[in-house]
């Protein structure tokens, strides 16, 4: 029973991103506030999965902003760039909006 709790955190580490990147692709909110609540929520989830793997406080903050940090960066850039290159197919008349806000 003392793995299931990681593992569940990586399981909420996932969908963190996951909605992130939805969330960015369909532009539910802007994606300045997106990409914070991407990084926040996968900075903690990594910090708690490296404290339930019994790092002390600091090497479980480094994990966290470190993975999680490099992760929600990877994702929203990941989600940028589709997005942008689905906006250079729209015909010329139809605006592109796709500026990170």
């Amino acid at each position: 029973m003392g793995s299931f709790l990681p593992i569940l955190l990586f399981i909420v580490f996932a969908l963190v991103l996951l909605l992130g990147y939805i969330g960015m692709r369909r532009k539910f909110m802007r994606t300045g506030s997106i990409i914070v609540y991407m990084l926040i929520g996968s900075i903690a989830t990594m910090f708690l999965v490296s404290l339930t793997n019994g790092n002390n406080i600091l090497q479980a903050a480094f994990v966290g902003i470190v993975v999680g940090g490099a992760f929600s960066v990877i994702t929203a850039s990941t989600a940028w760039y589709f997005q942008r290159a689905e906006a250079r197919k729209l015909p010329p008349d139809q605006p592109e909006n796709t500026t990170i806000e």
